[in-house]
């Protein structure tokens, strides 16, 4: 049979649905050669929406939501509904104004639920604005309009504090007004529930499905494919939104989101409500010897010659974390930035080991420093946060899978990266964190290390050029080590 969720849509599918679901079950080796050579279509000639759907021991083939509704409504009967749900609540009147790019977004998406309205099909959807443009406060708003009884689906304990901080600002919930859905537990608010993408994939159904008339998904492009889509085919919610600042995914999996919401209602990603940002680059001339692995063995179809060594990227990390002369200018830099600069300054990193190493330094050296990793958990964390807000720390050091979003202090004025990565959505992500505005605060910067080897020169290319847009001004320095370290100006554009 063939289902949208929990909802049967035929009892007896065409040969054809079936046909697909048999080639996406069975061990199928032509399929599993063309995706491992990255070809997700070339070995069976079916819809791209089909790889989008769970197929069950059963048999039966669940069919994402948007990708019903887009492709395969008018091969059904025509008196089959899905089964939707809906609530009506109160919400107090909101305490803060839209901003005018928040209300165009608004506006966007009211058209989108009136076009679906008249076309008496469920309200599936996305919104894409830029880092720092209020998002969290859209989304409240757009629950207030709607009326529903809302889960927001989070990927991490930051994002859940950013909606439990902004709630009260919007609507003065408290904590205890906010439900609850993460590890094991389970509280369902009035207004607002927050769950957890990786707890709601696991949890029963029946103890959330039906509770909501709402489902916003935030930081949609963070969350992991599988746990997103396990997700979305279960929840009814008769609107449903996702809210990100990127509509692309780092793992280049972007039709899951349009097979479980759609298209994009609205799209704005130019930087709002946030301060002019300076970038620095800083070449340290620290040089690593990267380990080299054979992979001669590995066999190449593509008609290219093998491949007969290549970096191994982990180890690279590894020995730049322990770099003692890396450290070192690390250090001078924080120090240099402090005598020169104004604000607090935040520190990714990778290696919680590295975090606690650079800490160490700079309290050696006079300077108030916290580790921001993992191992700090429950109320430790939440009192971390608290003191990092009230610019108890005059630096931040933390991992950067957790302030590269959710995160959020106002005092921060530097993002000084040491951490080499290529993606430029992470580097977009990672300079929200500096600009967002406050009272007094007029610029922030973003001083990226550039150390002395090709591969990581060239993912500093990368991460400039995801930044150029955002910049007002660029320039490059080199800390020199003579007697002393010294900070000298390269280039400037």
């Amino acid at each position: 049979m063939i289902r949208v969720g929990s909802q049967v849509l035929v009892e007896d599918p065409p040969k054809w649905i079936l046909d697909y679901a048999r080639r996406l079950r069975i061990p199928n080796p032509q399929r599993a050669q063309a995706l491992r050579f990255g070809s997700v279509y070339a070995a069976s000639r079916h819809p791209k929406w089909v790889s989008g759907c769970t197929i069950q021991d059963s048999g039966d083939v669940i069919i994402p939501r948007a990708a019903y509704y887009a492709d395969v409504h008018d091969m059904v009967e025509e008196d089959v509904e899905v089964c939707t749900v809906t609530t009506d609540v109160e919400y107090p009147d909101p305490l803060l104004e839209m901003l005018p790019h928040q209300e165009e977004a608004m506006k966007a998406f009211m058209s989108h639920v009136n076009d679906c309205d008249a076309q008496e099909r469920p309200i599936d959807t996305t919104i894409v604005m830029a880092t720092s443009s209020g998002k969290t406060v859209l989304g409240m708003y757009l629950a207030y309009l709607c009326t529903e009884k809302t889960l927001v689906v989070v990927h991490s304990q930051e994002v859940e504090k950013a909606w439990l901080k902004d709630s009260e600002k919007m609507f003065g919930f408290k904590k205890k007004d906010i439900g609850r859905i993460r590890g094991k537990k389970i509280t369902i608010g009035e207004q607002f529930t927050i769950g957890s993408v990786q707890t709601l994939m696991n949890l029963k159904p029946s103890l959330w499905r039906d509770e909501f008339g709402m489902v916003i998904f935030d930081e949609l492009h963070r969350h992991a494919a599988t746990c997103f889509s396990r997700v979305a085919e279960r929840a009814r919610a008769n609107v449903r939104v996702g809210i990100t600042a990127s509509d692309t995914r780092k793992d280049g999996r972007m039709p899951v989101i349009r097979w479980h919401l759609g298209k994009n209602c609205h799209k704005d990603t130019t930087p709002r409500n946030s301060v002019p940002l300076h970038f620095h680059g800083v070449i340290t001339g620290v040089s690593v010897s990267p380990t080299k692995v054979n992979t001669v063995d590995i066999e190449v179809i593509s008609g290219e010659p093998p491949v007969e060594e290549e970096y191994v990227w982990g180890d690279v990390c590894t020995k730049l974390s322990y770099s003692e002369e890396r450290n070192d200018k690390i250090v001078f830099l924080i120090k240099y930035i402090i005598e020169n600069h104004r604000g607090d300054i935040l520190l990714p990193v990778n290696r919680k080991e590295h975090a606690y190493e650079l800490v160490d330094r700079l309290i050696s050296e006079g300077i108030s420093a916290v580790a921001l990793t993992g191992d700090i958990t429950g109320n430790k964390r939440e009192q971390v946060y608290t003191d990092i807000c009230n610019s108890e720390y005059k630096v931040t050091v933390g991992m950067l899978q957790i302030v590269s979003d959710g995160a959020s202090n106002p005092y921060w004025e530097h993002a000084v990266n040491v951490v080499p990565f290529s993606d430029r959505k992470t580097a977009e992500q990672l300079k929200g964190r500096p600009i967002r505005k406050r009272k007094g605060k007029k610029k922030a910067h973003f001083w990226d290390l550039i150390d002395d080897v090709d591969m990581l020169r060239n993912m500093a290319t990368t991460r400039y050029r995801g930044l150029r847009n955002h910049i007002v001004s660029a320039c490059w320095h080199e800390i020199l080590k003579t007697d002393e370290d010294k900070f000298t100006l390269v280039r400037k554009e």
